[in-house]
């Protein structure tokens, strides 16, 4: 058998020659006339066609030699007799050359376990990341593209996780299932999915915190709810979380804070303070007994704005902590500097309960 030229486009562009040597073209309209063949292989494009689908903003004359260099471009790429070319017409055959998208659509109809998987593993993105090139024929064939093969990843991976649901060690399945999630965030059947293969694995309270992160993703980026069916998933867990042994309160979770060498404050979400160890005392000179109740902003420096303490939390609580230099007013009412790490506190239910920060002299 000929060894041929191969050509992914699948992710990030490249091509390897019959060696399998990694080749380059010199621009990136040259890899998009490749791959533009390499998808229709044997297809004869008359050259009209072609430069208007990548040349149309120049003339005619102009447009048509650009293609010819960037024919002769491949050519060097790719071997002389890939592409065959006459006075009207362009094509690359199909003998000499291969693509990571044809395999992965020929895997995917073979509609097996190992073939799901192998193809699974040949698409590593979206067809031709960033090569749009600014011509509005190609840009829009390429959307269109893309859209139609990461509709066959996604069947194809929602057949994959049938299959692995069935395994008795379910770390593939949920893996599958965060494959799937990356493809399309606000799939919501898949999300239930993953929360009830939590709970397969044990996991009650990871899936009870992937249900908070997902509602928290939908009203920041889509601005509404979970379905109801996922609610009702969520109220059910929830139910399971009730029957079994009591949770961990606030003040546990502060007490084992407070065990950090760092200084460490630990709120309700009143922002009431709830835990303050020996580091913060020994740091700022405010006692436990003094500091419990009350505000940090009793701290802040040099105005004490409560606005401060709430806008850290909130910034927390949508990036999963904040960190940064801060200004502290001690007991003695000199001005100290911190580094200070602050998060959201959850607890096993995956509900947020409070927050934490902590803090090293800086």
């Amino acid at each position: 058998m000929t060894a041929k030229v191969r050509v992914n486009i699948l992710g990030d562009f490249s091509i390897q020659d019959a060696l399998n040597q990694e080749v380059r073209l010199p621009t990136r309209k040259s890899r998009a006339l490749v791959a533009y063949l390499a998808l229709h292989a044997g297809k004869r494009f008359t050259r009209d066609h072609l430069a208007s689908l990548l040349w149309s903003d120049q003339s005619d004359r102009l447009a048509r030699q650009s293609l010819r260099q960037a024919l002769s471009a491949i050519r060097a790429a790719t071997g002389a007799t890939a592409i065959l070319c006459d006075s009207g017409h362009v094509a690359i055959q199909k003998e000499c050359v291969c693509s990571d998208v044809h395999d992965f659509e020929r895997l995917t109809r073979l509609k097996t376990l190992d073939a799901a998987e192998d193809a699974n593993a040949l698409y590593a993105g979206d067809l031709l990341v960033g090569h749009e090139t600014g011509q509005a024929v190609f840009d829009d064939w390429l959307q269109v593209e893309r859209e139609r093969l990461k509709e066959i990843a996604r069947e194809n991976l929602g057949s994959i996780l049938v299959r692995r649901s069935q395994d008795d060690e379910l770390n593939h399945a949920v893996a599958i299932a965060n494959s799937l999630i990356q493809l399309d965030p606000f799939d919501e059947s898949v999300h239930r999915k993953l929360m009830r293969l939590y709970v397969r694995q044990g996991r009650l309270s990871a899936a009870i915190r992937h249900f908070n992160d997902f509602t928290a993703l939908l009203r920041r980026e889509i601005g509404v709810s979970p379905e109801e069916k996922t609610i009702a998933l969520y109220h059910e867990l929830c139910g399971e979380r009730a029957a079994s042994p009591a949770l961990d309160t606030l003040k546990d979770y502060a007490f084992v804070l407070e065990q950090m060498v760092q200084c460490v404050v630990v709120t309700d979400l009143a922002s009431n303070i709830v835990g303050w160890n020996k580091a913060a005392e020994a740091e700022l000179g405010f006692s436990k007994d003094f500091m419990y109740g009350q505000k940090p902003t009793l701290t802040y420096a040099p105005k004490r704005d409560q606005s401060l303490s709430d806008n850290l939390f909130k910034l927390a609580c949508a990036r999963g902590h904040w960190s940064g230099r801060v200004k502290l007013l001690s007991k003695d009412g000199k001005v100290r500097f911190q580094n200070r790490t602050v998060a959201p506190l959850y607890d096993r239910t995956g509900t947020l309960i409070g927050g934490f920060g902590t803090g090293l002299p800086g």
